[in-house]
């Protein structure tokens, strides 16, 4: 959107903003976006973005990006860091207890798998629809 010069048509409230900042708005609308893809369109789990919503509704949307992305807002993570140096450890120790494996920054090299969810996050997901999806084609036609 900022690199396209669009950014005050979808998002403009983030025009002006430094590049941690328009992140921070970004994924805070993603997240508000998943959840409402879960329980509007009954979409199943999908790992991250599950976690990042998570993180947001449970106030660690700064924590998350800053973790899974150490390398890209050097400024915010060092500020981060120093504010309050028991808030990573707190985050990553929630992350676990929800999720049951590392947050993303801090698996390692392989990417996080789609699914399963740890078992606390299982409990909070609603079961999937049993009803038959019919998908349509550009024509109208149910296939």
């Amino acid at each position: 959107m900022a690199a396209q010069d669009r950014l005050d048509k979808w998002l403009p409230e983030a025009v002006g903003v430094d590049a941690f900042d328009l992140e921070k708005q970004v994924l805070s609308r993603v997240a508000d976006v998943w959840v409402y893809q879960r329980s509007i369109f009954d979409e199943p789990p999908y790992g991250l973005l599950d976690e990042l919503a998570y993180a947001k509704e449970n106030g660690y949307l700064e924590d998350f990006i800053l973790t899974a992305r150490p390398n890209e807002f050097v400024e915010a993570r060092k500020a981060w860091s120093e504010g309050d140096p028991a808030r990573a450890d707190a985050f990553r120790d929630w992350f676990l207890r929800v999720f049951e494996r590392e947050p993303p920054g801090l698996r390692g090299s392989s990417p996080p798998p789609a699914r399963p969810l740890g078992k606390a996050a299982r409990a909070h997901a609603p079961a999937p629809s049993r009803e038959p999806v019919s998908l349509r084609t550009t024509t109208g036609k149910a296939t």
